[in-house]
């Protein structure tokens, strides 16, 4: 957790990786917040080994204390893929000359960049909460609570305190890694499952419209064929493949004329110096988000509602468990807006009462 590099460490030879297939390994270890039926992931299955020798395998590396370490490196792992896949789905959809073509059809207020912009915002809220979950974890639990134990420990000769410093330590960061707590350990997996989907379905699209193109004006502006929607706007920010040249649509009228981000270089005759009439007659293919609005409304009310009880759990446990929680809470509420959102849910209850 400390080390930028895995080869930097010295004991990294010591460390193993397994995969556990065992029914007693699967029924211990069940992703919290996972659904009835739902298939649990290889990586939740990851489990760290560490070669030590007598006396300090048997004696401070006990089996319970490594179940607590692979308790801990489970959900540190999960933390950390629900972060990589939220930057994934930023690069594949926001990044670039990509993000940049679709940002250009926004003034143009269509359904589809709106949906969009919708899938982007959720995509930000989550990556604002697992950011600020993945600092508070590293910085704030593991960083604080290493250097304690390593304060003990080059203070000590005594081989017992150092066991019961180590026991301490393992004790403290799983609570304030909020595993002790049943409520919010259960949450805070429902939101990184939650992410973790989201992101993945923000990486992948569906045909929507394909055909030959019928006419052209520029090598920006052509007509689609018959097949294409009669709806002005309607594949407006969508990526369009033509002849195997992607690129994105600006601009869509009710007669199928189609303007593109960048002009197309291909040609039927593969001329890199062809004219505009050369992509007459060439493939294209259409594809939306897969994510669908009615998709979209259910993850986003998921979410943000599962996101507003942990801060409310949190929020009532921190005076009761570890004061290191008050940074986790600042950094999720730091405008006040699950406070304000507790408050409005609180009223429109008592209403319905």
């Amino acid at each position: 957790a400390l080390l930028p590099f895995a080869d930097e460490d010295e004991y990294f030879s010591r460390t193993r990786l397994a995969v556990e297939h065992s029914e007693a390994a699967a029924s211990d270890t069940r992703r919290p917040g996972a659904q009835a039926g739902e298939e649990e992931e290889g990586l939740d299955k990851l489990r760290m080994h560490f070669d030590m020798e007598w006396p300090l395998g048997t004696l401070l590396f006990t089996p319970d204390i490594m179940r607590k370490y692979n308790e801990l490196f489970s959900f540190l792992l999960r933390v950390k893929r629900a972060k990589t896949e939220l930057q994934q789905a930023w690069l594949q959809t926001q990044s670039g000359r990509y993000g940049r073509a679709i940002s250009s059809t926004l003034k143009k207020g269509s359904s589809s960049t709106k949906h969009m912009v919708s899938m982007w915002a959720l995509r930000a809220e989550m990556a604002f909460l697992v950011n600020n979950l993945l600092y508070y974890l590293q910085c704030d639990v593991l960083d604080t609570q290493f250097q304690a134990l390593k304060e003990v420990v080059d203070s000590s000769d005594d081989f017992e305190t150092i066991r019961v410093a180590h026991a301490k330590y393992v004790d403290r960061i799983l609570l304030d890694c909020l595993t002790y707590n049943k409520l919010t350990w259960t949450t805070v997996n429902t939101l990184l499952r939650i992410a973790l989907k989201y992101a993945r379905r923000m990486c992948q699209s569906e045909e929507v419209e394909k055909g030959l193109i019928q006419d052209v004006r520029s090598k920006k502006v052509m007509q689609l064929s018959e097949t294409a929607s009669p709806v002005a706007r309607a594949y407006l920010g969508f990526p369009i493949n033509i002849n195997g040249e992607v690129t994105v649509v600006t601009d869509y009228t009710a007669d199928r004329w189609v303007s593109v981000y960048k002009p197309l270089t291909a040609s039927v005759s593969g001329d890199l110096n062809s004219s505009p009439e050369d992509l007459v007659g060439m493939k294209y293919s259409i594809s939306a988000p897969a994510v669908t609005p009615e998709e979209l409304a259910e993850t986003r009310h998921r979410f943000q509602r599962n996101a507003s009880l942990l801060f409310s759990v949190l929020k009532t446990s921190q005076t009761h468990t570890t004061p290191v929680l008050s940074q986790l809470l600042l950094r999720m509420d730091y405008n006040q807006f699950f406070e304000r959102t507790s408050q409005q849910r609180a009223l429109s209850v008592r209403k319905d009462i």
